[in-house]
């Protein structure tokens, strides 16, 4: 059994890859007995990471940290200086491309929590690069911290439409600039993409979007699991 661990902007998260699938998991209950090894990718450390560390060396587990590669399953990355993107976008970009990339479709990866990140794969599994805004919530909170007449209403959603009062305009505002980011991705490509929507905002996205008919769109929450898997086959177990 493989322990996979994301650390991302604002929470831990675990799961368990058996040889067949990938099952999400506490990591307050994990039965070490079965971990043969454990592979982990980070954004920021916490203690809650270096405390399951700690007990996989103690426990002569193996632990594998994933990096961001120029190349990966021919997958080239966008940034020249590689080792700068983010090793989560990084990952993400790899399971999409293995799992989604068909014949001359391009795919546009909107991976939304903390912050909102938007990636595109052409059909030739090359990453053309992307963009970096503040997720939903953080925008919100960042106009109402520096605005002072402009506060937010937490019980007020975030709806596609105009605000008839403060807190729905700088919501809604939030959400119908994070929505235009996108569209404006998908227009800078020749064909219609298939949009890859991930992360805690991302399902709520893929809800709000207004799309033609012919556009294709996915929510996928285990990405940058299946990714670290790819990352560890094509980098460690060769």
């Amino acid at each position: 059994m493989i322990l996979l661990i994301d650390v991302g902007n604002t929470a831990l998260k675990t799961a368990l890859f058996d040889g067949t699938q990938i099952s999400l998991c506490s990591f307050h209950s994990l039965d070490w007995s079965h971990i043969s090894c454990v592979i982990y990718s980070h954004v920021a450390t916490t203690n809650q990471l270096i405390n399951l560390l700690g007990i996989a060396e103690c426990k002569n587990i193996p632990t594998y940290k994933a990096s961001v590669e120029k190349e990966c399953i021919g997958v080239m990355c966008g940034y020249e200086n590689y080792q700068t993107l983010g090793i989560d976008r990084w990952l993400v970009i790899l399971s999409c491309a293995n799992e989604f990339t068909l014949a001359n479709q391009d795919i546009i990866i909107i991976d939304s929590g903390t912050a909102t990140t938007l990636d595109i794969i052409n059909h030739k599994k090359q990453h053309l690069g992307g963009w970096i805004l503040p997720g939903l919530n953080l925008m919100v909170d960042s106009i109402a911290a520096r605005a002072e007449k402009v506060f937010g209403d937490d019980k007020k959603p975030f709806k596609a439409e105009l605000g008839t009062d403060t807190p729905a305009a700088l919501k809604n505002g939030c959400l119908v600039s994070t929505i235009g980011a996108i569209q404006y991705a998908i227009s800078l490509l020749n064909k219609d993409p298939l949009l890859v929507f991930a992360g805690g905002n991302g399902a709520f996205l893929k809800e709000k979007m207004q799309f033609q008919s012919n556009q294709k769109a996915i929510y996928c929450n285990d990405l940058i699991f299946k990714g670290l898997l790819i990352w560890y086959q094509n980098e460690i177990k060769l």
